[in-house]
């Protein structure tokens, strides 16, 4: 079954033979199936295997390395790593690998692709009082905001600093390696001449274990950035 991912990642050190090739596809590695290194093999897809994915997940990373760098110039037959099978793993074969590094199968599906859901709740006027001016705002001392880990994931709380009547006000995430972004956002039309703390709560993740630093912005109006801390997902957790 060509659809199948694992028809064609069979021991990437095994000869293909005769697995057929054309227009439509190719077998990098030998097909799986009862077929494999015939004529009459399956044929996927050219973006559907990728000769360096070692672990056939989908995506040619450090778990990929480790596994060559565990035949690390280890002569034999048949090995993963030997990625030109020419019987040993040596710098040719990790030049293959780094060659794709990072590069994804068309199935590859990120068990960890963070998302944020969250909730602003509504209006605590600063001070008690419901009409204070804008002149009077003054951030508070430290950050205003907490992170904690719970497990893959980080739960996230702040006081939001916004007009009393916004038409909206959201959270966005961005995530760039290992750097994580929420952006507090007002949307306002007729603002009125107090201001308010709007109570945040937010899950974010899941993220791969690592360390993270997180930044919380606000509108340029109040200030921009609120902060900044360092947050660290676990691989034990």
């Amino acid at each position: 079954d060509a659809s199948n991912p694992g028809s064609p990642l069979g021991d990437e050190a095994i000869t293909l033979n005769v697995d057929p090739l054309n227009r439509w596809g190719e077998n990098i590695r030998i097909n799986m199936g009862a077929y494999g290194g015939t004529t009459e093999a399956s044929m996927p897809p050219y973006d559907w295997a990728l000769l360096g994915d070692l672990s056939n997940d989908g995506i040619i990373d450090y778990v990929d390395l480790g596994w060559q760098a565990g035949d690390w110039l280890t002569t034999a037959n048949q090995q993963p790593g030997d990625l030109n099978r020419d019987g040993i793993v040596n710098m040719s074969d990790f030049a293959l690998l780094a060659e794709d590094w990072l590069t994804k199968t068309s199935w590859y599906s990120n068990p960890f692709e963070p998302e944020m859901t969250y909730q602003i709740a509504g209006c605590a006027p600063e001070g008690g009082e419901s009409s204070q001016a804008f002149s009077m705002l003054a951030e508070p001392e430290g950050l205003r905001f907490t992170a904690t880990v719970q497990g893959s994931y980080i739960h996230f709380e702040a006081m939001m600093v916004a007009n009393c009547c916004p038409d909206e006000l959201e959270l966005e995430m961005t995530v760039e390696d290992d750097l994580i972004i929420i952006q507090e956002i007002e949307h306002l039309t007729m603002p009125c001449l107090c201001i308010c703390e709007y109570p945040v709560t937010a899950t974010l993740g899941p993220f791969e274990p690592g360390t993270y630093t997180l930044e919380v912005y606000q509108d340029e109006y109040y200030g921009g950035l609120i902060g900044s801390t360092t947050v660290i997902i676990d691989s034990n957790d």
